[in-house]
């Protein structure tokens, strides 16, 4: 079963094997690649999450095993923005889009943020369908963002509470 989770000591090592894998890494903005045991160290003393933070970072657990991770940065009080990041051997399975309904339950409803905003790298169509799933309507051509020696162009989604509470609620 599927469930989101602190980042905890023991989800070190497959945080370096997931983050360690060029194809996963080339599209995410923020960690170092190569990732280390260093670098994992770092996150982990870095980033608890409480309902003040501004950024808040969530394992993405399979049956107590972790295969990914997803964040939330509250950047106003209008809007907060979205990342996540999978196992490349978990892909395709649906576990991103059910990762991202949850933290959408959990920014609309506990933390009653009005709009939620993605960007993904050009190219990034594993994710931009995630987000489609899930509800994202593209917003925009954003801009360029460089990524392990690469220039990429980035595109701008978002969704808004009131869309996500019609589409779940069409769902019961």
């Amino acid at each position: 079963m599927l469930s989101l989770s602190e980042f905890r000591e023991e989800f070190k090592e497959d945080m370096v094997r997931v983050l360690n894998n060029r194809e996963t890494a080339k599209w995410l903005l923020s960690p170092p690649f190569p990732y280390s045991e260093k670098d994992a160290d770092e996150f982990l003393s870095r980033y608890k999450n409480d309902e003040n933070s501004l950024n808040m970072n969530f394992a993405i657990v399979n049956e107590g095993k972790f295969i990914g991770g997803i964040g939330l940065k509250l950047k106003s009080e209008e809007y907060a923005e979205v990342g996540f990041y999978i196992d490349e051997l978990q892909r395709n399975k649906g576990y991103c889009s059910d990762a991202l309904i949850k933290i959408l339950d959990y920014a609309f409803g506990k933390l009653d943020i009005p709009v939620i905003k993605a960007e993904v790298f050009e190219g990034n169509t594993a994710s931009e369908r995630v987000l489609s799933k899930c509800g994202f309507k593209f917003e925009k051509d954003s801009e360029q963002a460089e990524r392990l020696g690469v220039t990429y162009n980035t595109k701008l989604f978002k969704i808004e509470k009131a869309e996500f509470i019609h589409r779940n609620t069409k769902k019961i």
